[in-house]
C-alpha cells in the first residue's frame, strides 16, 4: 500500500486524487498555498485540518510509514496524526503523536504505524534487567524482550485523516502556525536524516554545586535513513562545565530514539544554570537544545548514615491549609506498569524506581513532602490490582510499606477506591492471585451456621443481603435489601462490603485520615459506584431513577456501619457532570446520598481541538470551569491541583489521550497561585495534588530529573510563603540505598498475554534482542516481530534480486587458506559465486576486519552469498554439529538473531555487485552427531509435535537427548523465547529475518529449505525429510518458510539425489529420467509459484562417482529448465570441503560449458 497526498498548490485540492478532499479543523484557519495547507489556530492550540479518502477503506495492504513534509514553526515541539472513521463509529480512532523539529523549516518526518510494544498492565512472564541509567553509566550487559501489541496502523480501515502539523508553547490568545506540504502512507521511509531533541537536562533531582552531575539528552531521527556518528558540543553559562560523555552508540534508526549521557558540573550554588547541546550526526544533520537546572549547595554535614532525617513540620498557623498528595502504590516488588516508566531519564525518581513494599523510600517521601507543607496521602486502591496497595501500606510490626515508616507519624493518609476496572462480575470475589476473598452463601431463610468469618449470605426468597460472618456469627438484625434478583447485584454489592470490611485494620490505623470523628472514603468513580450497586448501566440518560438512588444511599450507611467506629464519611472523585439533572439546574444526586466532598484527578473531563492541550488553556479551565462547577455540586471541595500531565513516552506516542507538552516550573507555580486565590475566595481550606508518583503520567510533584525539588518548592512558597525552604538531603548524601522494584526493568515475554494478543491471532511474535553495553536507550520498546508487517522494498529498482547465475561453491573464510581457494576460483567462470563462511562461533562483536581482508582478496568476478553454515549462535569452544540441541535454547536463538542483526547492519549500504544475500542457515534438515548418536534434526523434529501439546513436546525432545548421551546445559529449553509453538524452527528463521531487514531491506534473504539427500534415522523410527517428497510427517515445509510480501526472499534447496550416489559415491549414474522424478516436486512447486525465487546453492556429487561428467551434464540440464541460479559443489572424496574438480578434467569441461552461458 502507497497513498501520496500533496497539498503544494494554491488551488485547493487540486493535486489530490479523484474523491479527496479536505477541511480545516476545529478552530483553525487554512489557507492553499503553493508550499502546502497553512494552518493557524488561536490560543495556544494545535492548528489541524483532516483529509477524507473514502477509497481507504477498500485498502488491505500494509502501510507501515507515515511520512509527512512539513513545516513547524520555531518552538514546536510535538505533532501528530488522528486516523478516524465517520461511517462507522465501531473502529476505534488510531492516534499518533510524533516530536518535530520546531525550526521554521520544511522537513520530511517519518512516523512508524505498524504494531509497537506496550507492556502488559499485569505482571506475567518478566526478563530482568539492570536500571538502565546506571547500566549507561557503569556500561552492564543487560537484555530487554519486547512483544507485540494491538496497537497497528489503519491498513486501510479508517477514512478519514485529521493531522496537526505542529504544537508549540504560545501565551493566551496567541496564535500557532504551520504548513503541510505533503503526507504519504508508504512501505519505508523517506527523506534525509532529521535529528530533534526530545529533551536535555539533568537525571537526578538534586544537583549539587562543585559535583559532576550526570545529565542526558534523548535525540530522535525522524529522518528515512540512520543517523550514525552523533558527537555533541557544549555551551553552558558562567562557571559551568558539561562534557565528559559517559555513553555512546553507533546510530539513530528511522523514528527511535537513543540518549546521549554527560556530565555537568557548576561552582556557584542556589542558582539556575543552562547548558545548551548541539547534537551532529555523519549524514549533516543537527539539532540544539538548551537543558536547565537548579543548582543546590553542598551537602550537609554530620547527619546520620544511611537513614532518612525527620521531617520539619510547617506550623498551621503559618499554612492554614490542609494539602494532600495522590499517591500512587504501583511500584511494589510485583511492578504494574513494567519498563514504560523508564524509557525516560528525566522522569526517573530522585531515588530511583523504589521498592514500595519497604518502609526507606516512605521514610524519604514523608521527610520530603511534610518539610514542604503536605500533611497527608490519598492511596490508591486500584479494583483488581489491589495486592499492590497491600505491598504499599505495608503494616506496623510487620517491616514493610508506608505503616512501617519511621517518619509515618509525620503523616495521615486515606485510601481512594479506584473501581473502574472489572466491578461488575462475580470473580471480583477473589483477589488477581486467586485466592478466594469471601463466599457468597445462600438460603432459603436468615442465615444459621453456614460459611466462614468474612462470607456473605443471600436469602433468596427475600432478597436481603447478610454480612460479613464475624466471629463465627451472622448478624441476622441488620442487612441491606437488595432490590434485584441477579447474581451480578448480589456479587457487585458483596464486593464492595467486603472491601470495606477488609479496609477495616487501615480505619483503626492511628495516622488514617478522618472528618468528624468518621473515616474518609475516597470513591474514584461514583457512576461506576452507581451501576456496580443498583446494576443500571452507565448510559446517564436512564441510570437514574428514585428506587436505585435509595439503594445507593442504603448501600452506603451498611458500608459505613461495616467499617465499625463512627462510620464513614464519603468523598467521591470525578464528579458527574450530569447527574440526572440538567445543566441549567444540576442534580445533587450524590450528595444527598451521603457523598460529602469532592475532589479531581487531573482534568479528564477537560477536551480541546486536539488532545495536546496547552498549558495556557488548561489553566484557565481549572478557575473558570472545572473549580466553579465542583463548588456548585458538592458541600464541600478538595480543590484539585495539578502538577502536568503528559503520558506520551509511556504510551509510545499512540493513543496518548489528552496531555499538556509544554507544562514547566512555572506553569506549576501559577497554577497553584490560582487554586490559593480561589480557595481564599470560596472558603476552601483543602487542597489536593495530582499526583506525588505517577512517574507515567508525568502528573507528578516527587522529585525526578525533571521536577528536580521545584514542585515541591512552589507549594511550599504558595500556601506557606512566610516559612523558609528547608535545606533538602536525598539518600545519596548519606549513602542510604534504596531497594529498587525489580519489575521495572522487566519486559514481558508472555506471548500468550490478551494484552499482547496480536490482530493476525499469531502467538509466535514475541521477540527478543540483547543490547551491548552503552545501548540503555535502545530501552524504547520495539516494533513488533511481525515479519509481514515490517518494512519492505517493494520495487526492482530498490533490491538486488539473485539474478539466473551459474557459478560454484567455495567455503571462504578467515580460518580457511585464502590462497587456495582463490587458485580454485581461477578456473572460475567470469561471474561465479560462493559463499563466505563463519566459523560457527557467535561473539558479542564479529571481526568484519578479517572478513573483508578476505572478500578483498578475492577475484572481482566473485559475487558472495554470507553463510555461517553452521548455526551462528553458538558460544566460543562448542561446536553446533556437535551440540545440537542448543539451538533450542533461548541464549543462542539471541545469538543468532545478533548474529544477523551485526551482518546486515555491516553491509547494508555494500551494493549487489560483491554482496549479493544472506543465508540464515545450513540444511536444517540435517541431524546433528554427538557421542556416535543423532539427534532429530531442526525440520525432522517437527515430526516430534505431531498430536503432542507443546509441554510434553519439550519433555519428549529432552528426553531423546539426554538417552543419546548429550548432557544439556540446564533442565529443559525456555524454547523459542517462550513461545509454545514446538515449531520453533520457523520462529527462529523469522527473528533473523527481522533483524535483517530492521537494517537492510535490500539484500536478498535466503532461507534454506533442506537437502533432498540422504535418509536419516529420528529418535521416533521416521525418516527423514526428503525435499523430494515436500514433506515431513505432513508438515508443508515448502510454504511453510513463506514471509508475505517480501520481493527479495529466496528458498535455497540442496540437490543431491539419489544420495548412495551423490553423497557416497557408490551405485550408477541416476539418468535424467530418474533425475527428473527426484526433483518433480520441487519443479512443481515452482510452476505453482512463478512469481518466487529459488537458489540451489548446492548442486553436485563427489567427483569420484561413476560418470561424474555425464551426471553434471544431466543434473545442470535439468536445472536449467527449472529457470533458477545455482551452484556447483564438488565433493573431493570423504572431505565436505571447497570447490575442486582437480583430476577429472572432463568434469571441468561440463562445468565450463554451463558457466559459459553467464
Amino acid at each position: 500500500m502507497a497513498r501520496t497526498y500533496d497539498f503544494r498548490t494554491a488551488t485547493k485540492d487540486s493535486l489530490l486524487p479523484s474523491g479527496v478532499t479536505t477541511a480545516a479543523g476545529s478552530g483553525t484557519t487554512y489557507a492553499a498555498t503553493a508550499n502546502g495547507i497553512q494552518l493557524t489556530a488561536a490560543n495556544g492550540y494545535a492548528p489541524s485540518f483532516t483529509l477524507s479518502d473514502t477509497t481507504l477503506v477498500d485498502e488491505t495492504g500494509q502501510a507501515q510509514w507515515l511520512v509527512i513534509n512539513h513545516l513547524a514553526p520555531v518552538g514546536a515541539t510535538y505533532a501528530g496524526v488522528y486516523f478516524s472513521d465517520p461511517s462507522d463509529s465501531s473502529k476505534q480512532e488510531v492516534e499518533l503523536t510524533f516530536p518535530v523539529k520546531g525550526d521554521g523549516q520544511f522537513h520530511t518526518t517519518n512516523v512508524w504505524m505498524g504494531r509497537y510494544c506496550l507492556p502488559p498492565r499485569v505482571p506475567a512472564d518478566f526478563e530482568v534487567t539492570p536500571d538502565p541509567v546506571f547500566t549507561a553509566l557503569g556500561g552492564a550487559d543487560f537484555k530487554i524482550i519486547t512483544q507485540a501489541s494491538p496497537v497497528s496502523a489503519t491498513d486501510g480501515l479508517m477514512s478519514r485523516i485529521t493531522c496537526w502539523p505542529s504544537f508549540a508553547r504560545s501565551a493566551t490568545g496567541a496564535s500557532v502556525s504551520g504548513t503541510v506540504a505533503s503526507i504519504k502512507l508508504s512501505d519505508r521511509p523517506e527523506g534525509p536524516a532529521l535529528l530533534i531533541c526530545e529533551w536535555a537536562g539533568p537525571i537526578y533531582a538534586m544537583n549539587r554545586v562543585n559535583v559532576a552531575n550526570p545529565w542526558g539528552i534523548r535525540l530522535r531521527n525522524g529522518g528515512g535513513v540512520r543517523a550514525s556518528d552523533i558527537s555533541l558540543s557544549f555551551t553552558a553559562s558562567a562557571g559551568v562545565t558539561a562534557g565528559n560523555v559517559t555513553s555512546h552508540f553507533s546510530e539513530i534508526p528511522h523514528d527511535d530514539d537513543r540518549t546521549v549521557f554527560f556530565n555537568v558540573t557548576a561552582t556557584t550554588a542556589n542558582a539556575w544554570i543552562t547548558v545548551t547541546v548541539t547534537a551532529t550526526c555523519a549524514e549533516g544533520d543537527s539539532v540544539t537544545f538548551t537543558g536547565r537546572a537548579w543548582i543546590d549547595a553542598a551537602a550537609p554535614t554530620g547527619l546520620p548514615a544511611a537513614q532518612a532525617p525527620t521531617p520539619s513540620v510547617v506550623a498551621p498557623a503559618a499554612k492554614p491549609y490542609s494539602i494532600m498528595i495522590w499517591r500512587f502504590p504501583g511500584w511494589g516488588p510485583s511492578v504494574q506498569l513494567g519498563p514504560t516508566v523508564v524509557q525516560s531519564f528525566e522522569g526517573r525518581p530522585e531515588y530511583g524506581f523504589a521498592d514500595f513494599s519497604s518502609p526507606f523510600p516512605h521514610d524519604w517521601d514523608i521527610y520530603w513532602t511534610v518539610s514542604h507543607g503536605i500533611d497527608g496521602y490519598i492511596v490508591e486502591w486500584i479494583d483488581g490490582q489491589n495486592y499492590y496497595a497491600k505491598e504499599y501500606l505495608g503494616g506496623a510490626g510487620t517491616g514493610k510499606g508506608l505503616l512501617s515508616s519511621k517518619n509515618i507519624n509525620y503523616i495521615k493518609f486515606m485510601l481512594s477506591w479506584i473501581n473502574t476496572i472489572e466491578h461488575t462480575t462475580a470473580r471480583e470475589n477473589r483477589d488477581p492471585d486467586g485466592a478466594s476473598l469471601y463466599t457468597l452463601q445462600t438460603g432459603t431463610s436468615a442465615p444459621t451456621t453456614q460459611g466462614n468469618d468474612g462470607d456473605f449470605f443471600v436469602n433468596t426468597s427475600n432478597d436481603r443481603l447478610y454480612g460479613p460472618k464475624r466471629s463465627g456469627a451472622w448478624d441476622t438484625v441488620n442487612y441491606l435489601q437488595l432490590t434485584n434478583n441477579t447474581s451480578a447485584q448480589r456479587f457487585g454489592v458483596a464486593n464492595f462490603l467486603n472491601l470495606i470490611d477488609r479496609w477495616r485494620e487501615y480505619f483503626v490505623h492511628p495516622r488514617y485520615m478522618t472528618r468528624g470523628g468518621k473515616y474518609r472514603v475516597n470513591i474514584f468513580d461514583p457512576e461506576s459506584l452507581y451501576d456496580q450497586l443498583t446494576q443500571s448501566g452507565t448510559n446517564t440518560a436512564t441510570m437514574y431513577t428514585s428506587g436505585r438512588d435509595a439503594f445507593l444511599t442504603a448501600a452506603l450507611a451498611r458500608a459505613s456501619a461495616i467499617a465499625g467506629g463512627s462510620g464513614i464519611t464519603w468523598d467521591l472523585n470525578h464528579v458527574p457532570s450530569y447527574q440526572g439533572g440538567s445543566s441549567a439546574s444540576p442534580s445533587t444526586r450524590y450528595s444527598t446520598a451521603g457523598f460529602v466532598s469532592a475532589t479531581m484527578y487531573g482534568w479528564s473531563s477537560f477536551t480541546g481541538p486536539m488532545n495536546c492541550i496547552p498549558a495556557t488553556a488548561m489553566m484557565a479551565y481549572a478557575p473558570n470551569t472545572q473549580w466553579p462547577n465542583m463548588v456548585r455540586d458538592m458541600p464541600a471541595v478538595a480543590l484539585p491541583v495539578i502538577g502536568g500531565f503528559d503520558h506520551r513516552r509511556w504510551k509510545n506516542q499512540r493513543n496518548p489521550d489528552w496531555c499538556i507538552p509544554d507544562w514547566r516550573r512555572e506553569e506549576t507555580a501559577t497554577h497553584l497561585g490560582q487554586a490559593k486565590t480561589f480557595a481564599d475566595a470560596n472558603g476552601i481550606t483543602e487542597i489536593l495534588l495530582c499526583s506525588y508518583d505517577e512517574w507515567g503520567e508525568r502528573s507528578c510533584f516527587g522529585p525526578t530529573g525533571r521536577t528536580q525539588f521545584e514542585w515541591l518548592k512552589a507549594v511550599m512558597t504558595t500556601f506557606a510563603p512566610t516559612v523558609t525552604l528547608p535545606t533538602i538531603v536525598v539518600p545519596r548524601d548519606v549513602s542510604h540505598t534504596i531497594p529498587q522494584t525489580t519489575g521495572t526493568y522487566r519486559w514481558c515475554q508472555h506471548p500468550s498475554h490478551p494484552m499482547i494478543a496480536t490482530p493476525d491471532g499469531n502467538t509466535w511474535t514475541t521477540y527478543g534482542m540483547r543490547l551491548r553495553p552503552g545501548d540503555y536507550p535502545e530501552i524504547t520498546p520495539k516494533k513488533a516481530n511481525n515479519v509481514p508487517a515490517c518494512p519492505r522494498a517493494t520495487t526492482a529498482d530498490l533490491i538486488y534480486p539473485i539474478p539466473l547465475m551459474r557459478g560454484t561453491n567455495a567455503m571462504i573464510s578467515a580460518a580457511h587458506c585464502i590462497e587456495n581457494n582463490i587458485n580454485c576460483l581461477r578456473d572460475a567462470p567470469p561471474v561465479t559465486w560462493t559463499r563466505v563462511g563463519t566459523t560457527g562461533r557467535y561473539t558479542p562483536t564479529i571481526n568484519f576486519t578479517a572478513w573483508e581482508a578476505t572478500l578483498a582478496a578475492l577475484p572481482a568476478n566473485v559475487r558472495v552469498v554470507i553463510d555461517p553454515h553452521t548455526f551462528p549462535g553458538c558460544p566460543g569452544g562448542v561446536t553446533c554439529h556437535a551440540d545440537y540441541p542448543l539451538l533450542w535454547y533461548d541464549d543462542y536463538t539471541l545469538n543468532m538473531v545478533d548474529y544477523w542483526d551485526q551482518v546486515s547492519r555491516r553491509y547494508a549500504s555494500w551494493d549487489g555487485s560483491r554482496i549479493i544475500g544472506y543465508e540464515i542457515f545450513n540444511e536444517p534438515n540435517q541431524p546433528k552427531r554427538a557421542n556416535g548418536s543423532a539427534f532429530p534434526s531442526l525440520v525432522d523434529s517437527l515430526s516430534l509435535s505431531d498430536n503432542l501439546s507443546s509441554s510434553t513436546f519439550i519433555q519428549t525432545l529432552y528426553n531423546s537427548w539426554v538417552s543419546l548421551g548429550w548432557n544439556p546445559p540446564s533442565a529443559l529449553p525456555s524454547f523459542a523465547l517462550g513461545n509454545p509453538d514446538p515449531r520453533s524452527w520457523r520462529n527462529k528463521v523469522e527473528q533473523c529475518v527481522e533483524a535483517i531487514r530492521r537494517n537492510d531491506l535490500r539484500h536478498a534473504v535466503v532461507i534454506p529449505m533442506a537437502s533432498t539427500g540422504g535418509t536419516y534415522t529420528t529418535d521416533r523410527g521416521g525418516t527423514g525429510i526428503s525435499m523430494g517428497t515436500f514433506t515431513d510427517h505432513g508438515h508443508d515445509t515448502a510454504n511453510w518458510f513463506e514471509i508475505t510480501g517480501d520481493p527479495n526472499f529466496v528458498k535455497v534447496w540442496h540437490l543431491y539425489e539419489p544420495n548412495g550416489y551423490c553423497i557416497q559415491a557408490s551405485g550408477t549414474r541416476p539418468t535424467a529420467t530418474a533425475i527428473a522424478n527426484s526433483y518433480s516436486q520441487i519443479r512443481s512447486w515452482m510452476l505453482a509459484n512463478p512469481s518466487k525465487q529459488v537458489f540451489f546453492t548446492e548442486v553436485g556429487s563427489r567427483k569420484d562417482a561413476s560418470e561424474v561428467a555425464l551426471y553434471t551434464v544431466d543434473i545442470l540440464n535439468y536445472v536449467e529448465s527449472l529457470g533458477a541460479p545455482w551452484l556447483w559443489h564438488v565433493l573431493n572424496y570423504n572431505t565436505y570441503g571447497d570447490f575442486d574438480a582437480s583430476g577429472v578434467p572432463d568434469l571441468m569441461t561440463a562445468l565450463r560449458s554451463f558457466w559459459a552461458r553467464n
